[in-house]
């Protein structure tokens, strides 16, 4: 396959699945099993998160830009009208931490099993019980109603997707549902957790790179690469955002049984 049809079609899946409850990285490794495309290097890798976290800060970015500005000067100003914002930007670095602090501790253990399909296939089956149980769930939590103990459960739950197959964006809008949050301030908090996530993510693959040296590669594919997933991203984030309005999770969560049980067959049996 050529390197032109593997950048297209992972930066789809990639941009398509990194933001619905579906598990991102199950879905290239599935994709690159079944489509026979050599495993990616970690230069691609980096370009088609770096794709993911454009669409966040295209979707998102006012919201971005108020909460640095109100983490920075609310300190100094005590603005009532920046205290929400600021709160909301320290609860999603104590989010971060957590996350964080699970990586460090697990990260290499759970790499191991990072391509497994048998593992995958079982945890898709979880992030689908999950979500079949949340489903209808909706507290009356805006931002302002946040509490430490939130972040610290939506931390938790985003360190979880550290396991290959459970979904980053199902189980912090999963969490932040069970912490009583209404399904936009879930979601708003999901999504834009991701930017240091996906970012601090980046940046390590990227001290990586520089540490093994990268090898030339033609930029073309790349630079496809990285528009697909932005492009993708931008749609699977609306989209989304129309499907927890209207249809609610119980549809990925069948999915998700779906893709389990096809994973297992393939396994066993194929």
């Amino acid at each position: 396959m050529g390197a032109w049809v593997e950048a297209i079609l992972l930066g789809l899946v990639q941009g398509l699945t990194e933001f619905l409850p579906i598990s991102s990285s199950a879905h290239l490794v599935i994709a690159e099993t079944f489509l026979g495309v050599e495993e990616p290097g970690l230069t691609f890798e980096l370009l088609l998160h770096f794709g993911s976290l454009l669409a966040v800060f295209v979707f998102y970015w006012r919201d971005i830009i108020q909460i640095i500005r109100a983490f920075f000067t609310y300190p100094f100003t005590r603005r009532p009208e920046d205290r929400t914002e600021f709160k909301f930007g320290v609860f999603l670095l104590i989010s971060t931490f957590i996350t964080g602090v699970l990586y460090v501790l697990f990260g290499d253990v759970l790499a191991i099993y990072a391509k497994s399909l048998t593992v995958i296939a079982v945890m898709l089956f979880l992030t689908g019980v999950f979500l079949w149980f949340i489903d209808g769930a909706e507290g009356r939590k805006k931002e302002g109603d946040l509490k430490t103990s939130d972040s610290l459960i939506i931390g938790a739950a985003q360190g979880l997707a550290l396991l290959p197959g459970i979904s980053r964006s199902g189980a912090t809008v999963v969490a932040a549902l069970m912490c009583g949050l209404d399904k936009k301030t879930a979601l708003r908090y999901s999504f834009i957790l991701a930017v240091p996530i996906i970012g601090g993510g980046a940046i390590l693959e990227g001290m990586e790179l520089l540490q093994t040296g990268g090898a030339y590669f033609d930029p073309g594919p790349y630079i496809t690469a990285i528009v697909v997933s932005f492009l993708s991203a931008l749609l699977g984030i609306k989209w989304f955002m129309n499907l927890m309005e209207r249809v609610r999770l119980r549809p990925f969560a069948l999915y998700c049984w779906a893709v389990s049980g096809g994973l297992l067959l393939y396994t066993f049996f194929g």
